[in-house]
């Protein structure tokens, strides 16, 4: 979606509390934006979830897909005045639907080095290469 020339923010951010995780009991808050070769959106309004679970909380985030978005980064604080980076959810390109999906464990990522590189291929496609704590991805040809 692009709004006066750019890209919209992902809309209607949807949080819920499952279990299978590390994310002690409280009140959290989240954003969401959409990355492309063409840069970052604007955030996402921000949404809470008081969670209850001690022992095996997670929350489940749900948003509408952007249109040309190649991944997106996900922002957790204790305040809606205070979000800091989370992880970076890529997008597989033959995925179907208009839903992207994602969870927060409590475990976070502390690497975020998402580039966009032009892979100069005969397609001229680009590539993405994705850089976590745990692992290097690479999504494209």
């Amino acid at each position: 979606a692009v709004d006066d020339g750019k890209w919209a923010a992902p809309a209607q951010l949807e949080l819920a509390e499952t279990t299978g995780g590390s994310l002690p009991a409280g009140t959290y808050y989240y954003s969401v934006s959409a990355l492309s070769v063409d840069g970052e959106t604007e955030d996402s309004d921000v949404v809470s979830i008081e969670t209850e679970s001690q022992y095996s909380g997670k929350v489940t985030l749900s948003w509408e897909k952007v249109v040309g978005a190649q991944a997106y980064r996900v922002y957790r604080g204790a305040s809606q005045y205070a979000l800091n980076y989370l992880k970076t959810v890529i997008v597989d390109p033959c995925l179907q639907g208009n839903t992207i999906t994602t969870f927060d464990d409590g475990n976070k990522n502390t690497s975020d080095n998402w580039t966009p590189l032009a892979s100069g291929t005969a397609q001229d496609k680009p590539e993405y290469v994705v850089t976590t704590a745990f692992q290097q991805v690479i999504v494209g040809p």
